[in-house]
């Protein structure tokens, strides 16, 4: 394993620790490693510690079940989800997939909490997110309905292709507009760090979100001090790898354990892509939900970045569904997963893809983006934040 690519400044803060270069402090980075409990962000010290603790790492020794997303192929995926619509949907998942290095430790961590001994330092830790874009021309929904005989058979009317290719040239008139409206032609100042300290801030920036855990990003003090890289693939190579700035935490939910990070980009081809793509990349989610809602055998899929290093991917599957709360009204319902897909610290906030059968009859639950990984129980089994999932009928297929 080569090098890991280490991300965001650390100087010392005054907080509980003092005034101090917590880099040059191996002991306390360790220390605050081990003031974690179960999650799994990684801890970070000088240089390119990442590297080390994969080769130390003892929980998947040797990382022999973690596969290099650039080399993720079909023979990767277990029998009866050998697909290729899944194999390029794991490969989008991945392509939205970063690493995020947060250089502080917010000191409103309530006491107790994950790092909360630790407030008001600068000792970076790593987790991972999933970024995505509003679409501001149209916010995404999950549509799900059934699909008759006659709704197939209106596939070969021509009529019905040419007002498609119609439709699909006006969204996509209306994206160039948007993206020129919220990327090109901005008027406020950009608030990342290149730009705040700098007399000549980029003109042209847009915001998109990560998606992760709570316990990784807290709030707005440790957003601003988030450092996100997308396309980190290949430990030897930095060709093609983003830098992006966390700025706020939008939402979050403390219990469930996620929150949605708005991060600035100066790159228009990243906005652009996030933000184009948006509701292909939701109805790709449901096409293969409704593809593999039948399958017996539960899937987990994570892709993380562990101990911050270059992007993997792991399989397993999920071995309990924890419903959370129930709405009686809708049915739909907040769950929580367990599961023995491979993990490791760094894999804190990573999107967990969660397919096959999880209800009876026709029904069945799913959630229009991911469950987010949260930690671990004995090394062994694993477990997500919660998430909604949405309940859906669909006819036998």
């Amino acid at each position: 394993m080569a090098h890991c690519l280490v991300t965001g400044g650390s100087k010392g803060v005054e907080g509980e620790w003092g005034d101090l270069d917590p880099r040059g402090s191996p002991d306390l980075t360790l220390a605050k490693k081990k003031d974690q409990g179960n999650y799994e962000c990684e801890v970070l010290g000088e240089g390119s510690e990442g590297a080390v603790q994969w080769k130390k790492c003892t929980k998947n020794p040797g990382h022999l079940n973690f596969i290099p997303a650039p080399k993720f192929s079909l023979d990767h995926l277990p029998g009866e989800y050998r697909d290729e619509e899944l194999l390029e949907f794991v490969r989008v998942v991945s392509d939205r997939t970063v690493k995020l290095t947060v250089g502080y430790t917010s000191t409103n961590r309530p006491d107790g909490f994950i790092f909360s001994n630790f407030r008001g330092t600068s000792i970076p830790h790593t987790g991972t997110g999933f970024l995505y874009c509003y679409n501001y021309g149209d916010e995404p929904q999950l549509n799900v309905s059934d699909v008759s005989q006659d709704e197939s058979d209106e596939d070969d009317d021509p009529v019905k292709n040419s007002e498609t290719d119609s439709k699909d040239e006006i969204e996509e008139d209306e994206d160039d507009f948007q993206i020129i409206e919220q990327f090109d032609l901005r008027l406020d100042r950009c608030p990342c760090p290149e730009c705040t300290n700098s007399d000549d801030p980029k003109r042209s920036w847009g915001y998109v979100y990560a998606h992760t855990a709570k316990h990784v990003v807290y709030d707005d003090s440790e957003a601003k001090r988030t450092v996100v890289t997308l396309n980190y693939n290949d430990p030897d190579c930095s060709e093609g790898v983003k830098t992006l700035y966390g700025d706020a935490v939008t939402w979050e939910d403390g219990d469930r354990d996620w929150c949605n990070m708005t991060c600035v980009t100066h790159d228009r081809d990243v906005y652009q892509s996030l933000y184009s793509k948006e509701r292909d990349r939701e109805e790709q989610h449901t096409d293969i939900n409704e593809k593999f809602w039948r399958c017996k055998t539960p899937l987990a899929i994570i892709v993380s970045h562990p101990h911050g290093c270059a992007k993997q991917i792991t399989v397993g599957q999920w071995t309990n569904r924890t419903v959370k709360f129930d709405n009686q009204e809708s049915g739909d319902q907040m769950t929580e997963y367990t599961y023995d897909t491979p993990t490791c610290s760094g894999t804190s906030g990573a999107p967990v893809v969660l397919l096959g059968e999880k209800g009876v009859g026709r029904e069945t639950w799913w959630y229009p983006h991911y469950h987010t990984h949260s930690g671990t129980f004995d090394g062994k089994l694993n477990i997500s934040g919660t998430s909604d999932e949405s309940k859906v009928e669909l006819d036998d297929q």
